[in-house]
């Protein structure tokens, strides 16, 4: 995903983590795992437009690859504008 944006602009953020949770399901299953978003809607954020994706995208791949088989990551919301990237391996 290239991104020439530079402006931090309103982005849904519980739209992001939906759509980022559902595009890292098909990774997650080769590993018998899935990743799931909880908490309560967040709504908008500044953020760069596509930036916070690829973070997301990111941090998804790099905890499923380090995650045992079988496990879930959370894509947890928290009050404000945090999101937590929670999972079941080592460290």
């Amino acid at each position: 995903m290239e991104n020439t944006a530079t402006t931090p602009e309103p982005v849904d953020l519980d739209g992001v983590l939906a759509e980022r949770a559902a595009m890292g399901e098909p990774l997650a299953a080769e590993r018998y795992a899935a990743v799931d978003v909880t908490g309560l809607p967040v709504g908008h954020v500044w953020a760069i437009p596509g930036a916070l994706e690829q973070i997301i995208d990111n941090l998804v791949a790099n905890t499923l690859r380090v995650s045992p088989p079988g496990t879930t990551i959370t894509l947890a919301r928290c009050p404000g504008t945090d999101f937590h990237v929670v999972d079941q391996g080592p460290g």
